[in-house]
């Protein structure tokens, strides 16, 4: 890049300056995520490094004409420390380490709406609605949704087009019940990642279409989608056994739904395997994918097999409450330590939950 400007011309250093704040903004993603993996369960942080956004793009010009820092140097200044902050939470989500709250960030949204940088305003919308959805204030996860998509809809930039629509897609996936609005969205953002181009966004896309499906009962079409992201993959997170792992667990999930339990049972075995190479034979991620398949095992009567599957589960589950209690009771006082302890509750909630899912499959 530089030799292309400093020695042979090819480039000008208008383009120069527009690629370095390019590879700036992976740097920064980057840096807030190493500093807090240290505050990451492991398959979260794998999960996170492989989210990491890449540097190709900086190499083409679909970013670049949005990324020119404006000429005055102090609002050049605060254009990167707002991008700072917002790759700082965004890494916290994430890592499930507990973000400012959404008033908090309120105040982060006003001061891009204030400089107008199209690219940072729309992180930082796109950031609120992750924020906000978290909470549960779906309302207010759409409107930042949307005010993203019309960002990226004033500079005509598909990937920030195709961005607002996943975000609002997403926020309709915690409400099954707007079917027809889901429907619409769908569509839209189906037909603006094809447009983008992204396998990785592509990816967002198939997996969230699926798990909407699949919430309203619509599983041949959730069957399709989790198919196409299980064969996306290795394009879109290539040398990623976990994201193979989860979405050969959504499809065998689906699978079952449809009562094609050998074609499911080997999706399970294939999660199952994936995950233990990665996480290892008691990790809590494994204790989905061992109560889907005791369920597979149960429904074609092998059920001495599921209960054995079931309780593999169950152990997992409570081996992790355990050390999650623990850790609740060992930790107080400071703010890192109190993140920490919320995150443990959330975890808790959810162990608890695949407990009693498990519980009942066993009777």
């Amino acid at each position: 890049t530089c030799e292309a400007t400093r020695l042979t011309g090819e480039q000008s250093e208008a383009r120069l300056d527009r690629h370095m704040a390019c590879l700036d903004a992976r740097l920064q993603h980057f840096v807030a995520l190493l500093d807090l993996l240290h505050e990451a369960d492991d398959h979260r942080a794998l999960a996170a490094v492989g989210s990491l956004p890449t540097v190709i793009s900086c190499s083409g010009d679909g970013d670049l004409a949005l990324l020119a820092p404006p000429n005055d140097p102090t609002v050049r200044a605060r254009v990167e420390a707002l991008r700072a902050v917002v790759a700082h939470v965004n890494a916290s989500l994430d890592l499930a380490v507990v973000p400012p709250s959404l008033e908090v960030f309120d105040d982060i949204v006003d001061e891009a709406r204030a400089i107008g940088h199209p690219l940072l305003l729309a992180d930082a919308l796109l950031t609120s609605a992750r924020i906000a959805r978290d909470v549960g204030r779906l309302d207010l996860a759409e409107g930042f949704a949307t005010e993203a998509l019309a960002v990226g809809a004033r500079v005509k930039h598909d990937h920030l087009i195709a961005r607002g629509w996943l975000s609002m897609l997403t926020t309709l996936t915690h409400a099954p019940h707007r079917i027809d609005e889901f429907e619409r969205v769908g569509q839209a953002a189906e037909l603006a990642t094809v447009r983008d181009g992204d396998p990785r966004t592509r990816l967002e896309l198939l997996t969230e279409l699926g798990i909407g499906l699949g919430r309203q009962g619509r599983f041949e079409e959730a069957r399709l989608r989790f198919e196409e992201a299980l064969d996306l993959v290795p394009k879109a997170r290539p040398g990623s056994p976990l994201a193979l792992a989860r979405a050969a667990n959504n499809l065998g999930a689906t699978l079952e739904r449809l009562g094609d339990y050998d074609a499911a049972a080997i999706e399970h075995a294939r999660a199952i395997a994936w995950f233990e190479e990665l996480l290892g034979t008691d990790h809590p991620e494994l204790a989905s994918p061992l109560t889907n398949l005791g369920a597979v095992h149960a429904a074609l009567f092998d059920h001495e097999v599921a209960v054995e599957l079931h309780e593999r589960a169950i152990d997992i589950v409570e081996a992790a409450r355990r050390a999650a209690e623990d850790a609740v009771r060992t930790f107080s006082g400071s703010a890192a330590e109190n993140a920490l302890v919320a995150g443990l509750a959330d975890d808790l909630k959810s162990l608890e939950a695949l407990t009693r899912k498990s519980d009942d499959r066993n009777a």
